[in-house]
């Protein structure tokens, strides 16, 4: 029987999430999300970074504080298929914020549409998505 990777090894072999491994490497998440778990990661592609003019500067910062933060916005404590997002409204990040999900029309996740869910690991689940999560702000209180 062949051993499953971990979420780490998947997204190695996967081939198109070169930035988000590096990043988690420069931030040490990866230690905890290669030991630990089960954890569900929505994991932008390579392509999905390239847009984020500000991970530049998030990725050269001398703290890597700010990029962990936004890198703990992608990872959500257990093992979340699809079928199981679908019954949730939201869902809590490592990094304390929820994430609102939308089976309306596909899945999604805060505006980041899941393009290929389900992808299993050692310890946990992989969820592709076509946008990097960013932190939300208060917008109520500032048009109250």
């Amino acid at each position: 029987m062949k051993e499953k990777l971990s979420i780490i090894g998947v997204a190695n072999k996967e081939g198109n999430f070169e930035t988000l491994t590096k990043a988690l490497s420069a931030t040490g998440l990866d230690n905890i999300i290669r030991e630990q778990g089960p954890f569900t990661i929505f994991a932008p592609t390579d392509e999905a970074f390239k847009n984020l003019s500000a991970f530049d500067d998030l990725s050269k910062s001398e703290s890597n504080q700010r990029l962990k933060e936004l890198l703990a916005l992608h990872l959500v404590q257990g093992k979340l298929m699809s079928k199981d997002l679908t019954k949730q409204d939201t869902v809590k990040t490592l990094a304390g914020q929820n994430l609102e999900i939308d089976a309306k029309d596909g899945l999604k996740i805060n505006q980041a549409k899941i393009e290929k869910p389900d992808i299993e690991a050692s310890n946990g689940v992989i969820h592709v998505i076509d946008n990097v999560l960013m932190p939300q702000t208060n917008l109520q209180t500032a048009s109250a």
